[in-house]
């Protein structure tokens, strides 16, 4: 398939992602500026910033699907990145300690970057290498501490996992069975969490998008889920039945469909 300078079939896609996600007027605001988006990318191949809704920046690599989203609304997965934001801001217990955000399959850190300014500290977790450089990129260019930025992969298990590599920052990149791709160091949460001496008196606030591998994150984070102060659980789950029944024995009875795949769980 022939696809031009601007590319017909991805063109196509943007066009409709545009259209789909902004309303009024926007709809045309955001046509123009992502197809001067899609033709300075190509012809330029720079990394350009953005302000975002919230006051904080984010890159706009090129070849970066996740990070173009912003060139085309003001806010991708509005839904849930608006309701993890009013989770941080309920702050309803007095005795309560800091408010911690945790981006499980963090990609380059959008979901970090718009929870940054409602929340106490986030951690983000992305094993991909080159993947989680952009990440640590995003996080300096809002005064954060790369440090925060944690090159592992949430198991259920300690030691090593392969890792997909279908090129930097694909949204696809997972977890896989075989010996193909990337070995990257993986940790259970429990483990991360006691090395790392997290308080049980903190609000926690959890974001999971691991392409398929949510049952190992969350078998990994027992304890964590069960005798930690979490406020909530937006993920992404493409094996609705096992996902849910582990959520219900850590007390999460309450959960919520967002959108096509992604979902919320709060403890009743």
């Amino acid at each position: 398939m022939s696809k031009g300078i601007l590319g017909d079939y991805e063109m196509l896609n943007v066009l409709k992602y545009i259209w789909n996600k902004n309303n009024g007027i926007y709809k045309i605001k955001y046509l123009f500026i992502g197809m001067s988006f899609q033709i300075f990318k190509r012809l330029s191949k720079k990394i350009i910033s953005k302000t975002i809704f919230n006051g904080k920046n984010i890159f706009l690599y090129p070849n970066c699907n996740v990070s173009s989203m912003y060139a085309y609304t003001d806010i991708p997965d509005r839904e849930e990145i608006l309701l993890l934001r009013e989770f941080a801001k309920q702050n309803n217990c007095q005795k309560c300690g800091k408010t911690i955000f945790l981006d499980i399959g963090a990609n380059i850190g959008s979901y970090s970057i718009s929870m940054i300014d409602v929340c106490d500290s986030v951690i983000a977790f992305e094993p991909h290498p080159y993947t989680s450089k952009r990440c640590k990129m995003n996080f300096l260019l809002n005064n954060l501490n790369e440090t925060l930025v944690k090159q592992l992969a949430l198991s259920d298990s300690i030691g090593s996992v392969h890792f997909s590599d279908y090129g930097g920052s694909s949204t696809v990149n997972h977890i896989i069975k075989t010996e193909d791709g990337i070995e990257v160091q993986a940790i259970t949460l429990d483990k991360f969490i006691v090395d790392n001496n997290f308080a049980q008196d903190n609000r926690y606030i959890v974001k999971i998008d691991v392409e398929g591998f949510e049952e190992q994150v969350l078998k990994g984070g027992r304890n964590f889920f069960t005798q930690y102060n979490i406020q909530a659980i937006v993920f992404e789950c493409f094996s609705q039945n096992r996902v849910f029944d582990i959520l219900e024995t850590y007390g999460f009875t309450e959960i919520k469909k967002l959108s096509e795949n992604n979902y919320c769980a709060t403890k009743s």
